[in-house]
């Protein structure tokens, strides 16, 4: 659509506008989701590393220049705190749309980063007499090496999945790309992170086993999609290892899984295994 048609919408009027793209309930709205937005998307197109940190710095200082420039009476900017709990309410489809419509941008899965979300127990926490002590809970972004976030919780009275699910919906991490470990193969902990359109890599052993022999049928009976090998060094030793990707899309499965959207399995070959 070009400019000068009589119908064509601003950007900020297309957001107030749309239909479905504010989940939210209508009772204690604070902040008007088009301005949450706009102030987004401008921090996306300036080249922002896609932190809400980094987002929610640039939408604070350009809050004055953005409410002139919509010539709205100026209110206070959304929180850090708050900011992740309005984007969590928002449409990811429709908004997605109307970033293609106006600016030819797609928040594609490419664009997002892959974080390692793991537990720890702190050294020297355990009591005497107890099995376990502290522990601290980090999701950590793969290609930095950074901490993004991080949290802490008892091992005597509190659980890791707990402390995780709570990790990835507080800190807006459930819409990227995340791998966790088999503790955290549950449909509770997944679904989560399918329903925001995030990925995740997570571990399969025989603590989901009815899973576990499914796939590992699967495997055996049909060909790898892509394969590769690399060379692992750490904890002292040198390792050959093999990876394998296959498509396992039409698992049969408990219907407690249908919103986890499975979709491949990998498997790792070591020396000996």
């Amino acid at each position: 659509m070009q400019p000068c048609q009589k119908d064509n919408r601003s950007f900020f009027e297309k957001l107030q506008n749309a239909e479905g793209l504010d989940l939210r309930d209508n009772r204690g709205k604070r902040h008007d989701l088009a301005i949450v937005l706009v102030g987004v998307t401008l921090a996306l197109l300036s080249h922002r590393d896609g932190s809400l940190s980094s987002i929610h710095r640039h939408l604070k200082n350009h809050y004055e220049r953005l409410m002139t420039a919509l010539s709205v009476e100026a209110k206070s900017a959304v929180s850090r705190a708050q900011l992740p709990r309005v984007l969590e309410k928002v449409s990811v489809e429709v908004f997605d749309g109307l970033l293609f419509e106006s600016f030819g941008v797609k928040l594609n899965s490419a664009e997002r980063k892959w974080f390692a979300v793991d537990g720890k127990e702190l050294r020297g926490s355990i009591a005497s007499g107890a099995k376990r002590g502290e522990a601290v809970v980090q999701a950590i972004e793969h290609e930095t090496l950074q901490v993004q976030s991080q949290t802490y919780y008892s091992g005597n009275k509190e659980s890791e999945v707990a402390a995780v699910r709570q990790l990835l919906k507080e800190n807006d991490l459930c819409a990227e790309k995340i791998s966790l470990d088999a503790l955290h193969c549950k449909p509770l902990s997944l679904e989560p992170i399918a329903e925001a359109g995030g990925i995740y890599l997570v571990g399969l052993k025989e603590n989901q086993k009815e899973m576990f022999l499914e796939v590992q049928e699967m495997v055996r009976q049909r060909p790898s999609l892509w394969e590769t090998e690399s060379l692992e060094k750490g904890h002292g030793r040198i390792e050959q290892r093999k990876y394998q990707v296959y498509d396992i899309a039409n698992i049969y499965q408990d219907e407690r899984w249908d919103k986890c959207q499975i979709q491949r399995a990998v498997t790792r070959q070591t020396p000996g295994s």
